[in-house]
């Protein structure tokens, strides 16, 4: 059996709605454990704009699974952000810690 990113863990980012004024970003985390016993643990994450300063965040606590995939859903949203055209690009990353 081949696994989907999704089961092999991973990030989804979507962008429902964007403006001049705001951005709300969308942030799908799937963590494996691929130990025996179930695990606590902490999710942390971060927008950094192209200065690599921290323009938004936020932190989840969950168990995830024995030998299995947890679903870690997170909505942020930016203030004002820079909108990227093909004339002005400009780049925010998503990283996230467990």
């Amino acid at each position: 059996m081949e696994l989907g990113w999704a089961e092999q863990g991973g990030q989804f980012v979507t962008f429902p709605s964007v403006s001049a004024t705001s951005a709300s970003i969308n942030v799908s985390t799937w963590v494996k454990n691929v130990t025996g016993t179930a695990a606590s643990c902490s999710l942390a994450t971060f927008i950094v704009d192209s200065s690599n300063a921290i323009v938004q965040s936020a932190g989840a606590g969950l168990t995830a699974a024995t030998a299995g995939v947890t679903q870690v859903a997170q909505t942020l949203t930016i203030s004002n952000p820079v909108l990227w055209a093909p004339w002005t690009p400009y780049l925010y990353t998503v990283y996230s810690v467990l």
